[in-house]
This record gives C-alpha cells, structure tokens and sequence, in this order.
C-alpha cells in the first residue's frame, strides 16, 4: 500500500507518541465522504518564506553574542583563584528571595512547592539516620562481626586473618568519607550519594566568600 503521505501521517497527523491504531474495513465504520488532506508542505512552504534572510543573520548574531559573553563570564569566574577578578554578581533583583524545600537549601528561607518535584520531595521518605557511620567508634563496632549469617563451618580458624582485612576495609571507607564529606558507608557501596562535598572545592568556596 502507497500513499501520498506516510501512513502514520494519514491516520494521525504524524503523532507517534504510543497511540494504538485498530483498522478495520467494515462497511459500516468507513466513511461515505472523505475530505482531502491538508497540505502540509504548501504549509510549510509559506512558513519558510516568510523567514527573510535578516532574521535568519539576527539569530546567528544573538547566538554568538550570547555564547561569546557565556564563555567569557566563565573564563573569569574559573580563572578567580589566579588573577582574583569576581564575576559579575547577582543582583538582589534577580536573587530568589526564598527557595523550594527540594533544593535543601538550609541556610535560606524555603516556601512550600507545589510543582511536582516540590510533590515528590514531599512524599519521599526522610532519610534513615539508623544507617549513618561517619563517627569512627560506630564503624569500628564489632558487635556486629562477624556477621553470623555469613559464618561457615571453621571460620573460626580465620577469624584472625578476617578481622586485619575488615580494620583495612574500615580505614579505608572511613578515608573516602572523610575527604568528600558523605556520610554513611551505605552512600559509597551503592554509589547513591545524598550530598557531595570535596574538601578542597569547601576550602576554595570559603575563599571566595571572603573574598567577596
């Protein structure tokens, strides 16, 4: 079968997002009369044309401005710590006077979101503070080792050998979180970090305050 047109452009205007067509050639569900198809390409033909070259030049100008002045504001803002020159600030008019809880902005004042992040964020569970290990007596506890469902018959020949691997493994998870600021070890086995913080990226962000 050929058309004029491709077949989902007759049936449905080209809209492909998931519908279900159903055909049938039942007499009773076709219909007597059938108007033509709207042309889409005289459409499209007369859209394009109303377009003159200037716009087109306009658009290409407006981009380049905009793309040039993003590069350079950046330029100067990743360039700070060597030549300390600020980028330009914010205004306070252009400064959100409050922020939505999702964004877990503490330190400033919050309003309750009704978008459907600001709805998601509110039905979301809040996090379990039982799993938390950031202090070192709590990961070192050994009142949970050995794990007892994980013990065979004669682990207690290796119980020596398992508890100088599990100290290593503890200084270890007890590094990473240190030096990036997580807070439990659950974050950094399932790659799922609540909140990321590099203790130089703090120590250079305290700088520009200061500076500011």
């Amino acid at each position: 079968m050929n058309g004029s047109r491709p077949h989902p452009a007759e049936m449905s205007g080209g809209d492909l997002d998931g519908d279900t067509f159903w055909i049938s050639r039942h007499p009773d569900l076709i219909f007597k009369e059938n108007e033509e198809p709207f042309d889409y390409q005289d459409q499209d033909y007369e859209a394009n044309k109303m377009q003159t070259i200037n716009d087109v030049q306009h658009t290409i100008e407006d981009v380049c401005n905009f793309f040039g002045e993003y590069i350079a504001v950046d330029n100067v803002a990743v360039d700070f710590a060597k030549k300390g020159i600020n980028a330009p600030h914010l205004t306070k008019e252009l400064r959100p006077p409050q922020y939505p809880p999702f964004m877990e902005k503490n330190d400033k004042p919050t309003y309750h979101s009704k978008s459907i992040l600001g709805q998601l964020y509110d039905k979301t569970p809040s996090y379990n503070s039982d799993i938390h290990i950031n202090e070192e007596e709590e990961i070192r506890a050994t009142s949970s080792f050995p794990y007892k469902s994980f013990l065979i018959a004669g682990y207690k020949n290796h119980i020596k050998d398992a508890r100088v691997i599990k100290g290593e493994y503890d200084r270890d998870i007890l590094r990473i979180m240190r030096q990036y600021g997580i807070q439990n070890e659950a974050e950094i086995v399932s790659g799922c970090l609540l909140k990321f913080t590099s203790k130089q990226y703090a120590k250079e962000t305290k700088i520009f305050d200061l500076k500011k």
